[in-house]
């Protein structure tokens, strides 16, 4: 009863258009590729390593990102393994406020939830980690990965857990890049 509860507050928490809802961009290669990223410490952002094949992208809020860094994301390897190393830092043109970071441990079960650009928040159960892969039942589309996956605590505070990497349309699954994933490449 009582995680019913939270999940409620946390759903009303995140239904509405707030100032404090997380804001994701679409990020534009130079080559037309349109995935999502977020600020996620000051002068830094994050998106998906897929997503960047170019050494720069334009934000759909005006600014230009720099590639800095990316994970060696390979997409030959199986899907775990390819989503443990899909992360990508980018440099923006201006500093805007960070999503906090979540970094406790998540349970089997947690609502997490998936933030597009553009879009309000998406409920996400987690179904399994395995190493720095988030197992999610949600549906993604076309264009959203490099978007953050969200934790809402019980007094509605929002924290990024991870960056969707992935989602296969016939069965409603997504993969996430686990947060820390950012230290491996900082």
């Amino acid at each position: 009863m009582i995680r019913f509860l939270i999940f409620v507050l946390a759903l009303s928490a995140c239904s509405t258009n707030s100032a404090s809802e997380p804001k994701s961009f679409v990020a534009r290669t130079d080559e037309g590729l349109r995935c999502a990223a977020f600020d996620y410490a000051a002068g830094l952002m994050v998106s998906s390593a897929h997503c960047l094949n170019g050494d720069r992208v334009t934000l759909s809020d005006g600014r230009t990102a720099t590639v800095l860094a990316q994970g060696a994301f390979n997409s030959t390897l199986g899907d775990r393994e390819a989503t443990d190393r899909d992360i990508g830092l980018l440099l923006p043109s201006e500093t805007r406020k960070p999503l906090a970071r979540y970094k406790g441990m998540l349970e089997k079960g947690s609502i997490l939830y998936l933030a597009p650009p553009d879009r309000q928040m998406i409920p996400c159960p987690l179904l399994d980690q395995e190493a720095r892969t988030l197992f999610l039942s949600c549906r993604s589309e076309v264009g959203w990965s490099g978007s953050p996956i969200m934790r809402v605590d019980r007094f509605g505070r929002i924290s990024v857990v991870g960056v969707l990497s992935a989602w296969e349309p016939d069965t409603g699954l997504s993969w996430a890049t686990h947060i820390s994933a950012v230290d491996a490449i900082e």
